[in-house]
């Protein structure tokens, strides 16, 4: 499991996705989320109208999340 992930901010607020591979496509301006690194399965697209920022950023830890010692 990596400690990044990607951050979409968009214009319905921000989306946070286990993944670090995204793009955009050079003709449509669509960004497109990957699984993984080989690009094979998309798992969110976001019309150019609708995303305003992509980026890789460290994974925040939840207190609330982790386990007891």
């Amino acid at each position: 499991m990596s400690d990044r992930e990607v951050l979409v901010r968009h214009i319905g607020g921000e989306t946070v996705y286990d993944t670090t591979t995204f793009a955009t496509e050079d003709k449509t301006g669509v960004l497109l989320i990957y699984s993984d690194s080989s690009q094979k399965q998309v798992i969110a697209a976001y019309n150019p109208q609708g995303w305003i920022a992509a980026e890789v950023v460290d994974k925040v830890v939840n207190d609330d999340d982790a386990s007891p010692d």
